[in-house]
């Protein structure tokens, strides 16, 4: 299995405004929705440019379950570098 051919998304904010994001206000799904969705907004609606997503917290999916991503292609990767469907008890390591 490999990965599909696109691009990887990634923030382009300073380290500080990542840090207050995701530490102090324990919001980082804020800016990951509204990152896709102005990826999404570029298609025509009836277009989804998502194949699937990855993450390592319960934010990703809630993240990619936004845009519009199901559940059976949402992988969360834990700290023992196990991925799990984000809806079963699949994981693969």
């Amino acid at each position: 299995m490999s990965m599909p051919d696109g691009p990887l998304i990634m923030s382009p904010d300073r380290l500080v405004s990542s840090f207050k994001r995701e530490v102090v206000y324990k919001k980082p799904q804020l800016f990951k929705i509204a990152a896709l969705r102005n990826i999404r907004n570029l298609f025509y609606p009836e277009e989804h440019p998502f194949y699937g997503g990855f993450g390592n917290r319960d934010t990703d999916a809630i993240s990619y379950r936004a845009v519009g991503i199901g559940l059976g292609k949402i992988f969360i990767i834990n700290k023992e570098s196990e991925i799990h469907h984000f809806n079963s008890m699949y994981k693969k390591s």
